[in-house]
This record gives structure tokens, sequence and C-alpha cells, in this order.
């Protein structure tokens, strides 16, 4: 191992890793404001307005909702289930 068996490198070292960045050294975005603060009474209603501009109350949209997720789901379960099984040499599912 190198510097002397410290697999983890030592603190001061210059390259940057392992070195927690300052909050305000992100170059990401701000976070944007909750509209929806679900830690607050009528939160499902703001859910629904702030983000499908629907009302919580419109049950055909929300069953499309559920239904586009859970077919999301079952695309993304499916998809790499398929790429693990392929990858451990699998052919057929039955």
């Amino acid at each position: 191992m190198k510097n002397g068996g410290n697999s983890a490198g030592p603190s001061g070292s210059t390259d940057g890793r392992g070195v927690k960045r300052k909050a305000n050294d992100s170059d990401s975005e701000p976070e944007p404001e909750d509209d929806v603060r679900l830690w607050e009474d009528g939160w499902r209603q703001r859910y629904y307005k702030t983000k499908f501009d629907v009302e919580a109350t419109d049950d055909d949209f929300r069953q499309k909702v559920v239904r586009s997720y859970v077919e999301g789901l079952c695309w993304v379960l499916r998809y790499y289930y398929q790429v693990t099984l392929k990858a451990l040499g699998v052919k057929h599912l039955q």
C-alpha cells in the first residue's frame, strides 16, 4: 500500500479527494421554494395544483397519474431485470 498503509490518503492532500465542499462552493441551482408544504394542512390540494394544475378532487386525472406511475415502475423493473438476467447469461425468462 502507498502512503504507509493508509488507504484513505492524507487529510492534507492537494488533489481534492475526500474533502467536503463548502455550501457556498456549489455549482448547482438553488433549491426551489417549497409551495406544497407537506407539513401543513391542505398539502394535497396544493400538490395537485402546483404539480399538475388540477384540483385534488379530479378523480379521473388522479387515476391517470397512478396508472402512468405504475406503468413507469413496471418498465423500469422489467428493463433492469432483463439487463441483469442478460449479464448473468439467462436467455429466456419463464
